[in-house]
């Protein structure tokens, strides 16, 4: 759910032409987009930057212990790059220090899911708690929704 949300990219048609000819509305709808962007990033900037790595780490490190843990309990096998991607992504959480206390805590759990490798299901009911916790930090924090691509 995590990698999902956090790995959509939002994309943008471009039209052609010299953009000379452009309609009100098209005008109108670039200033929307200009003051969304400013409104995105004065929330951006109120979150200190070691808690914006430290969320976007946790949240894609969960959606790959999340994505093992679903395709073993299913009876798959996860995909070949997924163990390295794992493995890399643990260090990263390492070495993330976030200062907000729920960050904190979510890494700590984290870290322990991974280093674990318990069975399956227990293994996906961890990543599901951290993966519930993000999203009601999302809903209490609506800063932290700025780090979430459209």
């Amino acid at each position: 759910m995590a990698v999902a949300v956090l790995s959509s990219l939002a994309l943008s048609a471009c039209g052609g032409g010299d953009g000379a000819s452009k309609s009100k509305g098209e005008a109108t709808g670039e200033r929307g987009e200009a003051s969304e962007q400013a409104e995105r990033e004065a929330q951006l900037r109120r979150i200190p930057a070691s808690d914006r790595v430290a969320f976007y780490q946790v949240a894609t490190v969960t959606g790959l212990l999340r994505e093992r843990a679903a395709l073993q309990t299913a009876g798959r096998r996860p995909r070949a790059a997924l163990a390295r991607e794992l493995f890399a992504g643990r260090d990263r959480v390492r070495a993330v220090h976030p200062r907000d206390r729920r960050l904190v805590a979510l890494r700590f759990r984290l870290l322990r899911a991974l280093a674990a490798r318990g069975a399956p299901r227990a293994e996906l009911a961890a990543a599901d708690r951290i993966a519930r916790e993000l999203t009601t930090l999302l809903r209490r924090e609506p800063a932290y929704a700025a780090l979430v691509p459209d």
